[in-house]
């Protein structure tokens, strides 16, 4: 969202967050800061060089968003650590059934995404640079988890994750007829009016979980569900999720128009995955890795 052209002054504290940054990098980096702390300070370092460079060349402030973002499934009251976006979907309200239930481990008090009054569901994201997110950073602490099972990701940008393997999941969402639906943040490629087209990639799991995901207290939950979970303890790596929950989603009864769509060709199911199905309604599982500090 454009908020304006940078003036002097704001260019000099523009300048002035880039020492700042430098010089909580250098202590960071002294310290032996965790590698999401690490990758922190440089998109930081990234986005106020970027509002420099725009305002030199004449264009508007914008978020920092990349063509390679995805989002990861987070807490619907909690901050992301760069950015994030909100998707308020209004299911069937005739005969309300949408509802999360806790079908392995415990909640911990906390649920990632918000059901209200079996009606809506309010489902955030955090967005995150996928070419950080899928490489392989040094080797975390007993702190951090690693996590290689297959899984899937919301697309937010125009690329998405690059790897090969990858596969794009479209469900579209026949949601409550003359309903109102709402977005927070820049969701692209995904739609949503009066229905809800979300656009998800399915990450193959890794050989190798040193190359998995990265979990710490900001990225606690993941799109998959305890079948794709690693089944050997690998170090940094918990062999069973400290929770799993199932979203139902209730869709339109009338003239129902859910679809899926498969590395953009029609499907008539989610081709066997595992943690999101569904015909007229739709079922997504989520996966809690770790407790966290940030989220919950």
């Amino acid at each position: 969202m454009a908020v304006g052209i940078l003036s002097c002054t704001e260019e000099n504290i523009v300048s002035s967050e880039i020492n700042q940054i430098e010089s909580e990098f250098s202590k960071a980096t002294e310290t032996k800061a965790s590698p999401y702390e690490i990758l922190a300070f440089v998109q930081e370092m990234d986005r106020a060089i970027q509002e420099q460079l725009n305002h030199r060349n004449g264009i508007a402030r914008t978020e920092a968003i990349s063509d390679y973002d995805i989002g990861l499934p987070a807490s619907a009251t909690s901050s992301c650590l760069f950015s994030g976006v909100t998707i308020t979907m209004d299911c069937e309200n005739s005969g309300a059934a949408t509802n999360v239930s806790v079908i392995q481990g415990s909640s911990g008090g906390s649920f990632p995404w918000t059901v209200t009054s079996a009606k809506d569901i309010t489902m955030r994201f955090c967005r995150f640079d996928s070419r950080l997110y899928l490489e392989s950073l040094s080797t975390p602490s007993s702190t951090g988890l690693r996590y290689g099972g297959r899984h899937a990701v919301l697309k937010l940008g125009a690329l998405g994750a690059v790897e090969t393997g990858v596969k794009q999941l479209t469900r579209y969402f026949d949601n409550q007829d003359n309903g109102t639906n709402s977005i927070v943040g820049d969701i692209f490629p995904n739609v949503v009016n009066s229905n809800t087209t979300l656009l998800f990639q399915v990450i193959p799991a890794k050989a190798d979980p040193a190359s998995g995901i990265y979990f710490t207290g900001y990225y606690p939950y993941v799109i998959a569900t305890a079948s794709e979970f690693p089944n050997n303890p690998i170090p940094y790596v918990k062999p069973t999720p400290l929770a799993t929950f199932r979203y139902y989603i209730d869709d339109e009864d009338n003239n129902n128009k859910n679809n899926w769509r498969i590395n953009n060709g029609s499907a008539t199911s989610s081709s066997g995955e595992t943690f999101m199905s569904g015909g007229s309604n739709t079922d997504i599982r989520i996966l809690k890795i770790t407790s966290g500090t940030v989220y919950n």
